[in-house]
């Protein structure tokens, strides 16, 4: 559900986790970024590096007990949403838009029938209400919405050479011929 969920507010797919190998170059690119404070893996994908997914046996994770409540699990799943914060303040406007469309439309409609003669006592009146008050909920979140937009995430810029404090361990391979 939650890889469903992200990929509609994001527009990007999320198919990995905190556990990677990376070539140095990456990991210097990736540890000036401020969004890895807030999720490794979103961090990732907004860093547009090439990544190669390779398959792993979950079963026993997807099995075992989580280390997360569900209050965590939750935050983290916001965080990772939070990387791409301006992506998803727009498809939310655009929604909200849509949405008030359908609610002025609907509330033609409705006006247009009842002068027409064609509704029945009490439905003119709830219809109308119920229609009105999404509209206003919905230009309500589409006014936080863009106002969300203009602040600026905040957060520490991370110069290349603390990348140490964010990688456990180091270890160095030998290039392969013809690679």
């Amino acid at each position: 559900i939650y890889k469903r969920f992200f990929s509609l507010m994001t527009g990007r797919s999320i198919s990995f986790g905190n556990f990677m190998a990376m070539k140095s170059h990456a990991v210097q690119r990736l540890v000036v970024m401020q969004e890895l404070s807030i999720h490794v893996a979103g961090a990732v994908l907004a860093s547009k590096l090439r990544a190669a997914t390779c398959l792993l046996d979950r079963g026993p994770r997807y099995a075992g007990q989580s280390k997360m409540n569900f209050v965590g699990l939750v935050l983290h799943g916001f965080k990772g949403l939070m990387v791409f914060a301006e992506d998803v303040l727009v498809r939310v406007g655009i929604a909200c838009a849509a949405i008030a469309g359908f609610a002025v439309v609907g509330s033609a409609t409705a006006v247009i029938l009842k002068l027409m003669g064609y509704s029945t006592p009490g439905w003119f009146s709830i219809a109308l209400g119920i229609l009105v008050l999404m509209f206003l909920q919905t230009g309500a979140l589409a006014l936080m919405t863009l106002m969300l937009t203009g602040v600026v995430r905040g957060g520490t810029v991370t110069t290349a050479i603390a990348y140490h404090d964010f990688v456990e361990q180091v270890i160095e391979t030998q290039p392969i011929a013809g690679a």
